[in-house]
């Protein structure tokens, strides 16, 4: 019998737990218009005989709903007796953005030392008016690198709306990390976008050569007018799509040493080795370094290219060596080599340019050689002794013939 009466209680719980019901009684104007305000009744009933706790209300709107400014989502309704009904009233603001149809906002009704009940509701919503939304992104190149000018970003932007959007335009927004190609190059205009439509705009981007690897979020600010409206009185929204910029090696010319470690004109066969060590965030592949020789230096290149490694790991060295001649007018200066450093990247050649010093420190040796200085003495030598001895003999011979 107790177990009979314990049940019965639970079930009279459960029925007057779950007995408040709520609806949208009425809404004005009805429909609701897109990028208006529109004021929303919602009924609560108190289907059981028995009164309610204390009870309170919350509105959570969804979809392009929003509260009025100043309006309380929550409401106090207090005791709801037996089979009666109260009604609170809500003011809402429809985004432009807004469906056409139905738009749902959640209802909790909270009785205290009870669960919460929620109620889906909706009303009705009429959007004829224009919305720009992002249809797709195409890039050129595809892969997007550090160091890469004038990349072309297409945004296909959708109206979705019945209604035109006229004198359409979409100004392209950078993170600080990337760069406008050339003045008004992240601008478009598009003109007029009918409804249910499409059109591309086209931006031109520079990725420096210090930037991060990562996905960058990139900002489209779309401004209109609706018919009729006035050239002026712009509508606005704003879209975002996400930019990726792989990861790619760089490098950083560590050292630089000659052999002879001091050069002056006139050297011959000299090695100039060139110490880089990859600082970027990818492996670099099949890594190469060369000069570009310029006339109006005074070097000679045997040796003008060089095979660093088959892979350089980010933070690992390398070392290439050239081969070059010095000529005989060269000044004394330092003497500035433009460098080319060439690697691979996912089968992507990337190219990056450095420059080197070095310095030519004294002219070319115009001091006789030591061996040729005893050898021309040497020379001299035997030619005043034959001279000296021709002159004896000669001597000698004058006398003896005066002598006879």
């Amino acid at each position: 019998m107790k177990k009979i009466l314990v049940l019965g209680i639970m079930i009279l719980l459960a029925m007057n737990t779950f007995a408040l019901r709520t609806s949208v009684l009425e809404y004005d104007p009805l429909p609701a218009k897109a990028g208006d305000f529109v004021d929303v009744f919602i009924s609560i009933e108190n289907n059981s005989k028995g009164d309610t706790g204390n009870l309170k209300a919350e509105l959570i709107p969804k979809d392009s709903l929003r509260l009025a400014y100043g309006q309380e989502a929550v409401k106090n309704l207090g005791i709801l007796p037996g089979f009666k009904s109260a009604v609170v009233k809500y003011r809402l603001e429809v985004t432009r953005e807004a469906i056409d149809g139905d738009n749902i906002m959640e209802f909790v009704v909270r009785e205290s030392g009870k669960p919460d009940q929620r109620f889906d509701l909706s009303i009705d919503v009429d959007n004829k008016l224009p919305n720009i939304e992002i249809g797709g992104i195409e890039s050129d190149p595809r892969k997007i690198l550090p160091d890469t000018d004038d990349v072309q970003l297409t945004v296909t932007l959708l109206n979705t709306g019945e209604d035109v959007a006229e004198n359409l335009k979409a100004t392209l927004v950078l993170p600080e990390d990337l760069e406008v190609a050339d003045s008004f190059s992240n601008i478009s205009l598009l003109g007029n976008l009918n409804g249910n439509s499409s059109a591309e705009s086209v931006f031109f981007i520079d990725v420096p050569e210090e930037t991060k690897s990562g996905t960058y979020t990139l900002k489209v600010l779309t401004q209109y007018t609706l018919n009729n409206s006035g050239a002026n009185n712009f509508l606005e929204k704003e879209l975002s799509f996400d930019l990726i910029v792989k990861p790619v090696p760089r490098f950083e010319v560590v050292e630089v040493t000659t052999n002879p470690a001091d050069l002056q004109a006139g050297n011959r066969n000299v090695s100039l080795k060139i110490k880089i060590k990859n600082i970027g965030e990818a492996n670099g592949e099949s890594v190469r370094v060369k000069v570009f020789e310029k006339s109006e230096q005074p070097f000679e290149f045997d040796k003008a290219f060089d095979f660093v490694a088959p892979k350089l790991e980010p933070g690992q060295e390398g070392e290439a060596t050239l081969l070059f001649r010095i000529k005989d007018d060269a000044s004394i200066q330092n003497y500035l080599l433009e460098l080319e450093i060439k690697s691979f990247v996912d089968d992507t050649v990337r190219t990056q340019q450095e420059v080197i010093s070095v310095p030519v420190k004294t002219p070319i040796n115009n001091t006789p050689d030591p061996f040729l200085l005893v050898g021309g003495a040497g020379i001299i030598l035997i030619i005043l002794a034959f001279v000296f001895r021709k002159k004896i003999a000669s001597i000698a011979m004058q006398k003896k013939k005066n002598g006879k």
